[in-house]
């Protein structure tokens, strides 16, 4: 006969202490008939009262709704909501602090005020977290030293042990088994110090306040419009991408791939690790892990305009270019060489036009892809600084498969030369994954 149930008294405890506002609780009950049968999908008359001392003794309050069950039988309303109709007593004025309450509710199962069903039980913590030390007792009030779902009657007076092994043995095909999920995993979440512990919470509703938890459907459609207003950036030659640094980029699409049009000047891996800068030529020929340099040590002069020059091997951590992006392999390069028609002209597509940074006469150059290609030059094999304003020159490929791009003052050829040494200090394109 008796139907409020442990997780009624669990749900209670979790809504009211993330509670937003203290005018009303969250309550839930499964519904049964005399026959023990659910209840389902009914209007039902319910009479709910606060009582304060012992569980027989005066209502404080007392308030009728007339909530309809779902398909499980399962009942929700909020004690102290607009759906309530108030017979005694002004729940905001209770003094949830100083003593104990229970919740005592009679039920109608055929929606009129003639209360068949009678439950009563303890309310096991403050309601509306008025002391910040209730969040502190509400792992041992939740578990009771058990394994959710199975209960004992010491927990809430008026359950009988038929009622428990009924709900115990009905759970999985009557009720809908998130919610039961629900209170497990956020149990857990607090047990475990607000650490999840790889436990996913199911069955949330998308949000709609400033702190509610994301749906992974809600998630999935922000990434989606993201994406088409990234594509639509894109497009009109308006996308930009970061490093960690701070530093803004524009970008080009050619072909199928979108490329960055400056050089990368970051002094950062994209996990936020400072790349060793090594001016001097002596510690640059003895490197084996990676660094950058500015064209002959001078920030201030080709920083900006030219970008750093990086050694090979600060290319074999991946973690050079941003977030998304990478440094293009030699088979990348040469997709970009073929989609432009090869050596003998891809350069000049590629190359910004003019002399300003070019030597004369910066032959084929027309930049009609906007790559906006600028000759920042290397350091050598021999540590001196070469070539700026004559060529420029990127790393393409990692590891043994390096390689440098270079394109020149002189002709529009695109120059890919491989298996080089990673002592020598070059420019970076990065493109995007």
């Amino acid at each position: 006969m008796k139907c409020i149930l442990t997780i009624t008294t669990a749900i209670l405890i979790i809504s009211n202490l993330w509670a937003q506002s203290p005018e009303k609780m969250s309550y839930q009950a499964i519904i049964r008939n005399s026959s023990n049968d659910l209840v389902s999908n009914t209007k039902v008359g319910m009479q709910i009262s606060i009582i304060s001392g012992t569980a027989d003794g005066a209502a404080i309050y007392t308030e009728t709704q007339s909530p309809t069950t779902n398909s499980n039988g399962l009942v929700s309303l909020e004690i102290g909501g607009d759906a309530a109709t108030v017979i005694l007593g002004d729940f905001s004025t209770i003094e949830w602090s100083s003593g104990t309450y229970f919740v005592k509710t009679e039920t109608d199962p055929t929606g009129g005020t003639s209360y068949t069903i009678t439950g009563t039980s303890q309310l096991l913590s403050v309601p509306y977290a008025l002391h910040a030390k209730t969040a502190e007792n509400v792992t041992g009030e939740i578990t009771y030293n058990e394994t959710d779902p199975l209960f004992n009657t010491s927990i809430a007076s008026g359950i009988t042990q038929a009622d428990i092994s009924s709900w115990n043995d009905k759970l999985d095909i009557e009720v809908d088994g998130s919610i039961t999920n629900e209170i497990q995993n956020l149990s857990q979440v607090l047990i475990e110090s607000n650490d999840g512990g790889a436990v996913q919470i199911k069955n949330i509703a998308d949000p709609t306040d400033n702190q509610d938890v994301a749906t992974k459907t809600y998630v999935d459609k922000l990434e989606t419009k993201l994406a088409k207003i990234e594509n639509m950036l894109i497009d009109a030659g308006l996308f930009k991408v970061y490093d960690v640094d701070g530093n803004s980029y524009s970008t080009v699409k050619i072909g199928d791939q979108l490329w960055m049009s400056e050089n990368l000047k970051t002094t950062k891996y994209k996990n936020g690790i400072q790349i060793p800068k090594v001016s001097s030529g002596d510690d640059w020929i003895k490197l084996s892990s990676g660094a950058y340099c500015w064209y002959d040590n001078d920030s201030l002069g080709y920083a900006n305009k030219y970008g750093a020059l990086y050694n090979g091997y600060a290319l074999d951590t991946d973690n050079l270019c941003p977030d998304g992006w990478h440094v293009p392999t030699t088979e990348e390069w040469q997709i970009l060489n073929a989609y432009l028609g090869y050596n003998s002209v891809a350069g000049g597509k590629l190359k910004e036009t003019g002399t300003i940074n070019w030597t004369t006469p910066n032959s084929g150059a027309t930049n009609e892809t906007g790559f906006k290609a600028l000759p920042g030059g290397q350091r050598a094999i021999n540590t001196n600084y070469v070539n700026v304003n004559y060529k420029g020159v990127w790393w393409g490929g990692i590891g043994n498969s390096n390689s440098l791009i270079t394109l020149s003052y002189d002709d529009d050829d695109l120059e890919i030369m491989y298996y080089l040494s990673r002592n020598l200090g070059a420019s970076v394109r990065c493109l995007k994954d």
